[in-house]
């Protein structure tokens, strides 16, 4: 039981993250949602420089489909993240490796 309200309680903190990039990157204040960006990667334990270029199968054998899901939230922020920044093509390819882990 413990262990279950520790993993919910993560979770909760993961998804406040990607809610907090997501709404930062709306109202246009990009470094900040880029510094919560970099520290959501930290609280997951893996750091994105390890896994902006890798394909998809290669992550989940990296690091496990649950960690791959959560990667996808993330590599969603990013996409809006480049949207608020008016890179869209740069978008579409985070929306993109989203849905290529299963978003």
């Amino acid at each position: 039981m413990v262990q279950r309200d520790y993993i919910l309680r993560l979770i909760e903190q993961f998804v406040a993250m990607v809610a907090r990039i997501v709404g930062l990157s709306r109202e246009g204040n990009v470094e900040a949602a880029r510094r919560e960006l970099e520290e959501a990667y930290v609280a997951l334990g893996v750091p994105r420089s390890m896994v902006a270029n890798l394909d998809s199968a290669s992550i989940k054998l990296l690091v496990g489909e649950e960690k791959a899901r959560a990667l996808a939230v993330l590599f969603s922020a990013e996409a809006e993240l480049a949207r608020a920044e008016g890179r869209e093509k740069e978008a579409a390819a985070w929306r993109a490796r989203a849905a290529g882990l299963g978003l």
